[in-house]
């Protein structure tokens, strides 16, 4: 790896390892200048005086972390790879399988759409067709029957 890619590597670190302080800083801030942790039932009770300088600390950390995020966005924007750049010989490897995973993944979908006989599958439409025939059959029987039963009786 070329530099450039090793800088914006240990960024990333640095940016996470600053956040991961920041929240602990925070976590120990709240248990000692909350209201709500430190006194529920008394709110009346003084906070410990060191509660405006610790909040002033994290805010600069805030401020802090936060250009660092903008610095490495831009870095990362401005990222062009070296064009000499070789992927390991079990990259392509890796994509090959990958393109086979997903394409017995969709197979299998496919057969177990069929099998559980989800909407839309072969054996939903031809039940829905049979349904419907047999429904059409009854229908006709019932006018076929009454049209007999009134030409017999009523005439």
């Amino acid at each position: 790896m070329s530099n450039n890619i090793q800088d914006l590597f240990n960024q990333q670190t640095n940016i996470i390892n600053s956040i991961n302080k920041f929240n602990i800083d925070y976590t120990n801030y709240l248990a000692t200048c909350d209201k709500r942790i430190i006194s529920p039932d008394d709110p009346t009770l003084p906070l410990p005086s060191n509660c405006a300088n610790l909040l002033t600390a994290l805010q600069a950390k805030q401020s802090a972390i936060l250009a660092d995020i903008n610095s490495f966005k831009t870095k990362l924007t401005n990222f062009v790879p070296p064009a000499n750049y070789n992927y390991d010989a079990s990259f392509n490897e890796l994509i090959n399988m990958y393109n086979k995973n997903i394409k017995t993944r969709n197979n299998l979908d496919l057969k177990l759409k069929e099998i559980y006989a989800a909407d839309g599958s072969i054996q939903s439409e031809f039940k829905l067709n049979m349904d419907s025939s047999v429904y059409a059959s009854i229908m006709w029987s019932v006018l076929a029957t009454s049209l007999i039963y009134y030409v017999f009786v009523k005439l």
